[in-house]
């Protein structure tokens, strides 16, 4: 078993949010306090917008041809 000491910081985190805690407690009994937090905004796609198609495939499939 891990012992996390007295006033380190802890990282939990996955795509979305990131949490930095901090042990108030100590090596053997831990007391996690939220330091920092950090959050995604990502709005959803229809919200996001897109200017109009694109033409990239064109221009590949035009450089193929030659």
């Amino acid at each position: 078993m891990f012992k996390i000491p007295r006033d380190a910081l802890v990282f939990v985190g996955d795509g979305r949010k990131a949490l930095f805690l901090r042990n108030a407690g100590d090596a053997l009994s831990l007391n996690l306090k939220t330091e920092k937090v950090f959050e995604d905004t990502n709005p959803m796609t229809h919200e996001q917008g897109s200017d109009r198609r694109g033409t990239g495939h064109l221009f590949f499939n035009y450089t193929l041809r030659r």
